[in-house]
C-alpha cells in the first residue's frame, strides 16, 4: 500500500487492526504518526519512517508483533508512550540523534530487542521504556555501554 503524498498526519487509529497490512510506503510528507494508527497490524514486518516525521504518538505499533525492521527518520523528535510495545520480533533499533523524547513504556514488551543505542540528544525517558525486553543484553549512551548481569543493566 501506498500513501498519497499530500497527507502529512496519520489520525487515530487509522490502520488499527488491518490484519493483513504487511507493508506500506509512507509519503515524505508525513510529520505525525498518530495514536494507534497501526496498532494490532499484525502481518507488517518493516516500517520506514520518512525523512520529515517529526513524532510517533502513543501506541502507534503497539502489538505488531511480527515487526522485524523499524527505521527510524533523522528527523524524528518525539517517541510516544507504548509506541512499539508488543512488537515481539524487533530485535534492535537504532534512535537518531535527532530524538530528544523516549515516553513511558515505548519498547516494552519488545520481547526479543537485544541491543539499543541511546543518543546523547535524549533529555527525557520515560518510566518502564524496557521492561519485560528479557533478550535486552545491551545498551550504550553517551559512550557508556550497560551489559545485562543478573536482570540488572550494569555499566
Amino acid at each position: 500500500m501506498v500513501i498519497p503524498d499530500d497527507i502529512m498526519e496519520l489520525p487515530l487509529y487509522f490502520f488499527s487492526s488491518a490484519e493483513n497490512l504487511e507493508s506500506i510506503t509512507l509519503p515524505n510528507t508525513l510529520i505525525s504518526i498518530g495514536s494507534s494508527t497501526f496498532m494490532n497490524c499484525y502481518k507488517l514486518k518493516s516500517i520506514d519512517i520518512p525523512h520529515n516525521t517529526i513524532d510517533i504518538l502513543e501506541q502507534a505499533f503497539d502489538n505488531c508483533y511480527n515487526l522485524e525492521s523499524v527505521r527510524l527518520s533523522d528527523c524524528t523528535q518525539y517517541i510516544g508512550a507504548y509506541a512499539f510495545c508488543d512488537c515481539n520480533s524487533l530485535s534492535s533499533i537504532d534512535i537518531p540523534d535527532s530524538v530528544t523524547e523516549i515516553a513511558d513504556g515505548a519498547f516494552q514488551r519488545c520481547i526479543h530487542l537485544s541491543t539499543i543505542n541511546i543518543p546523547k540528544s535524549i533529555e527525557w525517558i520515560g518510566e518502564n521504556v524496557f521492561d519485560y525486553c528479557k533478550k535486552l543484553s545491551s545498551v550504550s549512551y553517551d559512550g557508556l555501554i550497560f551489559k545485562k548481569k543478573n536482570d540488572l543493566l550494569t555499566a
